[in-house]
């Protein structure tokens, strides 16, 4: 009997281990994620987004999303208000790289960027990133 709890106990942290990931084709599938789902992408979703993926964690505090859009209008004109602070390139990285171990693959690599083409953003606990060439909404929460 002890071995069978053992055995679950053990099943039950590794399935927790990585993080929580998501990924929506559309944006009707993100729409019917639960509020806590949501809240691992930035507020600034549109209804023309789509390819939405998430890798989070609350221990230590973060999560990694992206997701893609049409209307770049649309996302100038809310990343250009007063809530979203402009940052430096620096600081980004400086964010990015704390949470390098646990980077997904499919986060946009600084390094390989131009970053003429790179929009940086700050909105509360939200590092966000926008790629105006690919257009393509990329996200960092973290404390």
């Amino acid at each position: 009997m002890k071995n069978l709890i053992l055995l679950i106990l053990l099943i039950g942290f590794a399935s927790c281990s990585g993080g929580f990931r998501q990924e929506y084709e559309t944006f009707e599938e993100f729409d019917e994620a639960s509020l806590r789902a949501k809240g691992w992408f930035p507020d600034c979703v549109g209804s023309d987004a789509f390819n939405f993926k998430s890798v989070s964690d609350l221990d230590p505090l973060y999560g990694f999303s992206k997701f893609e859009y049409i209307d770049a209008k649309f996302y100038d004109s809310i990343l250009n208000t007063k809530d979203y602070a402009k940052i430096e390139f620096s600081d980004m990285l400086q964010a990015i790289e704390k949470h390098s171990e646990v980077k997904p693959d499919w986060f946009i690599d600084l390094g390989t960027m131009n970053n003429e083409e790179l929009i940086y953003r700050k909105f509360d606990r939200w590092h966000i990133i926008n790629n105006s060439v690919d257009k393509t909404i990329y996200g960092l929460i973290t404390n």
